[in-house]
């Protein structure tokens, strides 16, 4: 059983491929899948699901790496925001977002029920986003002071009277801002401003360390399986699969300064 998601490639490769794919099953007689090869609905809708599978691998395959939650949301916006674009282009019969299926539809003459069959099923994508996705479960509600405090709105923060009053302060400190401006990630900023706000550090911390998609475990799980081959299947793995993971680079040269030099006697 091969994953909805890898199915992009195998179903733009069967449609690439349909007319082989169709002279092969004449040659084995097989009546089924030469029909359905040969109904122009059908290959059309078999266009599109190419299509939108590829578009849904690509939209996995960003959303791979240490995203925080606030990128996560917004690619997620953005792809739903697409899928009313292509729902609005549809009704007026552009189809250039899908090019197999624009293809096709242009080579054949397909029954234009399918292009209603197409919008239903981007309507069907548009609620399934809507309900792992919900608006009111959104991150940024309130917390936008985390991504730009020195541009939020303070008013609308998701804070507390003093703790808008230092993000006040915070907003106001140009040092900080240059530091901010600078190429620091988020998480590096709010720590490195702990001594001076530790309340709003912490708080923007436990928002930013949430994991925002499974990468960290698909990645901890390969390392298991580059690590623990059959040869060193006994091999105890914890602090090495600590290491491979970690995204924090350790400090040789002060590591090593703090060891005792074993002088010979």
């Amino acid at each position: 059983e091969v994953r909805w998601l890898s199915r992009g490639k195998i179903l733009s490769r069967l449609f690439a491929l349909r007319k082989e794919v169709k002279s092969f099953f004449q040659q084995q007689n097989n009546l089924k899948f030469q029909k359905l090869l040969s109904d122009d609905e059908w290959v059309a809708k078999l266009a599109y699901l190419a299509d939108i599978f590829s578009l849904l691998s690509d939209l996995n395959i960003s959303l791979q790496g240490q995203l925080d939650v606030f990128a996560l949301r917004g690619k997620m916006d953005a792809f739903q925001r697409k899928i009313l674009l292509w729902q609005t282009r549809l009704a007026e019969d552009d189809l250039q977002m899908f090019s197999n299926f624009a293809e096709y539809m242009r080579e054949k003459d397909v029954n234009r029920q399918v292009i209603n069959i197409v919008q239903q099923h981007l309507r069907s994508l548009t609620e399934s986003f809507g309900r792992y996705y919900p608006k009111k479960e959104d991150p940024r509600h309130g917390n936008m002071w985390i991504i730009d405090p020195f541009a939020a709105n303070i008013e609308d923060s998701n804070l507390s009277m003093h703790e808008k009053e230092n993000l006040i302060d915070l907003s106001c400190d140009d040092r900080l801002k240059v530091i901010f401006q600078s190429s620091i990630s988020r998480p590096r900023f709010w720590l490195s401003v702990k001594s001076e706000y530790p309340l709003l550090s912490e708080k923007a911390m436990k928002i930013l360390i949430q994991f925002s998609t499974t990468y960290l475990c698909e990645k901890t799980f390969s390392s298991v399986t580059a690590i623990k081959t059959r040869y060193r299947s006994r091999l105890e793995i914890k602090t090495t699969l600590r290491l491979a993971v970690t995204s924090l680079e350790p400090k040789i040269h002060k590591l090593i300064s703090n060891k005792q030099k074993q002088i010979s006697h």
